[in-house]
């Protein structure tokens, strides 16, 4: 059984859309509704909020690196300055951006029911399937003209100072501004822009060759083995090799997050999607309570002792096979 798939939301028919090809246009909508929903639409695994949740994670990581630092300069005591907490925090930042970057970039699987949802399946398939990605396709999929300049002579005549003001169609077969800017993207991906548009004019080699050039440039091999050897799997030092504890920087978490943008707003503007956003908005004060102490001073006693308690039930458990 094949997964579901977002419900189309194209405002024309086939029969209206200026495409010549109505079967093509079918095949093409249905497998741009397919890229659709793996990128925005899916409830658990939109490529979209996946990227969204790599980059919210760093976004507060380096809020709470800016406040360790300003509470150094400060000179007192602060939370942020906690050995322990600092410790945890790094090692779960670290831990969660190597997984995100393992589930982008997961290569499609052979077996149906081990199928993923990634921005390196949806880079290989919409390349393999550049044949339904042709100009029309690109400009036309839903109600616009491919004559760029349809619709331009229901324009008013400009007054005495050379202006005409007039409101103009952003949808259908009279909306000329759309229509152009659509050509004009689809100029940018071919190998060379074309003295003459035609219908059947395919994105270039070119654009699939920047992207592999990109992703093979950035450091995500360094980070794959880093997650392969220290967090994944337990390797023992052979295996290891010289790969070590602290092998993750900053930067090259940061070079992995721009190439994984830039490659995934490309490919999104490539199937007739839109840019999909980077760190999302949040709709509360991120600083709420960042002033106050980590835990009332009065319940340190209470914390302690319960530290204790629980260490000693896990010490128990070391001898619970053996007694009787």
């Amino acid at each position: 059984m094949s997964a579901p798939v977002h419900k189309s939301d194209y405002r024309y028919r086939p029969d209206e859309c200026d495409v010549r090809d109505k079967g093509s246009l079918k095949s093409f909508r249905a497998k741009r509704d397919e890229w659709m929903h793996w990128l925005h639409h899916d409830e658990h695994h939109a490529i979209s909020g996946q990227i969204a949740g790599m980059l919210w994670s760093d976004a507060v990581f380096r809020l709470i690196n800016e406040s360790r630092k300003f509470a150094h300069e400060a000179g007192g005591s602060y939370s942020t300055q906690s050995g322990i907490i600092a410790r945890s925090l790094d090692r779960g930042y670290v831990a969660e951006q190597v997984i995100a970057f393992r589930k982008v970039m997961e290569k499609a699987a052979r077996d149906p029911k081990k199928q993923v949802i990634s921005l390196r399946r949806l880079i290989d398939d919409v390349g393999e399937n550049r044949h339904l990605l042709t100009r029309e396709m690109f400009v036309c999929h839903d109600g616009l003209s491919f004559d760029d300049s349809a619709g331009m002579d229901d324009l008013p005549p400009p007054d005495e100072h050379g202006v005409a003001m007039a409101w103009v169609d952003t949808t259908g077969p009279r909306a000329f501004g759309m229509s152009r800017h659509m050509h004009e993207a689809f100029d940018r991906m071919m190998d060379d822009a074309p003295r003459q548009r035609d219908r059947g004019d395919l994105i270039g080699e070119v654009f699939f060759t920047e992207i592999e050039t990109v992703l093979g440039n950035a450091p995500f091999a360094d980070l794959r083995r880093h997650a392969n050897k220290m967090l994944l799997h337990a390797a023992d030092g052979f295996s290891r090799g010289t790969t070590s504890a602290d092998g993750i920087t900053l930067d090259k978490v940061w070079t992995c997050h721009k190439v994984i943008l830039m490659v995934a707003n490309r490919v999104s503007v490539a199937i007739g999607g839109s840019n999909i956003g980077a760190v999302p908005t949040p709709q509360y004060d991120v600083l709420e309570h960042w002033e106050a102490p980590f835990a009332p001073e009065g319940n340190f006693e209470e914390l302690l002792a319960q530290w204790s308690d629980e260490n000693n039930r896990r010490e128990d458990w070391c001898q619970e096979l053996f007694k009787t």
